[in-house]
C-alpha cells in the first residue's frame, strides 16, 4: 500500500467516524410533527407555529388524557418518517462537509510529527501516560462537539419543522406563507448554517488532529493499513 492510499484510508476512516448524526435530535421534530399533523387533521387553521402555539405542555404529556397518547397511527409514521429523512439529509451534509474541510494533505503531516515524536519516548510508562492525557483531553473535546451538532440539528429540526408544516397547510389549502412563519423559517436556518459551520470548523481543529494523535500514540493508525508505511517520516 502506497503512502497516499494508507494516509488516505486514515481520513476516510475519521470522516466516517465524526459523521454521526445524533439521533435523539430528532425527538422534538418527531414530537412537533405528531401534534402539527393532529391539529391539522382535526380541523385547525393557520401555520405550523400557531398550530405548535395551540398546544400546551401539560395538555400535550397528560397522562389522563394528554394529545400525545391519542395520536393516530398515520400521523406518528409520517413524523418519524420525516425525522429519518432529515437524519438523512444532516449526514449528507456533514460528510460533504467534512470531505471538503479535509485536504488531501492533512492527515499525513499530524500522523508524521506525533511518530516523530513517539520515537523520542522509549518508556512505556511513559507512552501510556501521554495516551491518557490526550485521551482526556479528546473525551472532553468530542463532548463538546456533540454539543454543538445537538444545537445544530436542532435548529435543522425547527427549520425543517415550519417546510412541512407549511406543505401540510397548502395540502389542506391554505396556500400561503405566513409572516411568522417565514420568519421562524429564515432563523432556524441561519441559526442552524452557523452552528453547523462553527461545529465542523471545531472538528477538523480540535477534535480530528486530537484523534489522530491518540490513534498514533496506540498504534491503531498502524493497523488501518501497511505498518511499514505509517513510519516513513523522514
Amino acid at each position: 500500500m502506497s503512502n497516499e492510499d494508507y494516509f488516505g484510508k486514515i481520513k476516510d476512516r475519521y470522516i466516517e467516524a465524526v459523521c454521526t448524526v445524533l439521533p435523539q435530535s430528532q425527538v422534538a421534530f418527531v414530537l412537533l410533527a405528531i401534534v402539527m399533523i393532529e391539529y391539522f387533521v382535526k380541523g385547525g387553521v393557520g401555520s405550523p407555529v400557531s398550530a405548535i402555539g395551540a398546544v400546551s405542555l401539560k395538555s400535550l404529556f397528560d397522562f389522563g388524557g394528554g394529545k400525545l397518547w391519542d395520536v393516530s397511527v398515520a400521523s406518528f409514521f409520517i413524523a418519524v418518517v420525516a425525522g429519518l429523512i432529515n437524519k438523512w439529509m444532516l449526514r449528507i451534509f456533514v460528510c460533504r462537509s467534512f470531505a471538503k474541510g479535509f485536504g488531501d494533505d492533512y492527515v499525513a503531516p499530524i500522523v508524521k510529527s506525533s511518530i516523530r515524536a513517539l520515537k523520542e519516548v522509549q518508556d512505556n510508562s511513559e507512552r501510556a501516560s501521554i495516551a491518557s492525557s490526550i485521551k482526556e483531553e479528546l473525551d472532553f473535546r468530542k463532548k463538546q462537539y456533540k454539543s454543538l451538532r445537538m444545537i445544530c440539528e436542532l435548529f435543522f429540526g425547527g427549520f425543517m419543522f415550519v417546510i412541512y408544516g407549511s406543505l401540510v397547510v397548502f395540502y389542506f389549502g391554505n396556500w400561503y406563507f405566513s409572516f411568522v412563519d417565514i420568519i421562524c423559517a429564515i432563523l432556524m436556518f441561519i441559526a442552524w448554517g452557523c452552528t453547523h459551520y462553527f461545529s465542523i470548523y471545531y472538528a477538523i481543529e480540535k477534535v480530528i488532529p486530537l484523534q489522530l494523535m491518540y490513534g498514533s500514540v496506540t498504534g491503531e493508525v498502524v493497523f488501518l493499513g501497511n505498518a511499514s508505511a505509517s513510519y516513513e517520516v523522514e
